[in-house]
């Protein structure tokens, strides 16, 4: 089967965003790569993941998040991983841990993940953002 994949980015946790976003990939999109600020902290985080996960499944799709800097590391860290380090945090839904090189296709990528908060004065350290 061919892999067609689809970016997105900045969801932040907006559940109806990122609904919008999986329902308007076109059918035969099989996997989403999330490029950063999933929005993996706060009281919601569980019930966002499972928003995605369920509307992953029902596109019949994988999400792989690539961490920004607005997730919360310290509970990522603490989510298992397979012996790549990728963390399954839903049915759907995997976290690539920094540095991950994989291929696709013969296509080569790497998830570094993380990023300089430009914003940083207008959040909370290890609560909004993570240096």
């Amino acid at each position: 089967m061919t892999t067609r994949i689809a970016l997105a980015g900045d969801w932040h946790a907006t559940t109806w965003w990122a609904r919008d976003c999986i329902n308007s990939l076109p059918d035969d999109v099989n996997l989403l790569v999330h490029l950063g600020d999933f929005g993996l902290m706060g009281p919601s985080r569980d019930d966002y993941v499972s928003a995605v996960n369920e509307c992953a499944a029902s596109r019949d799709l994988d999400v792989w998040v690539i961490p920004g800097n607005h997730e919360d590391y310290d509970w990522l860290e603490q989510q298992p991983a397979d012996h790549d380090g990728v963390a399954q945090i839903a049915e759907r839904v995997f976290v690539l841990p920094r540095g991950y090189r994989f291929v696709i296709e013969r296509v080569v990528f790497c998830a570094v993940g993380g990023a300089v908060s430009i914003d940083q004065g207008q959040r909370t350290m290890g609560t909004t953002w993570w240096p």
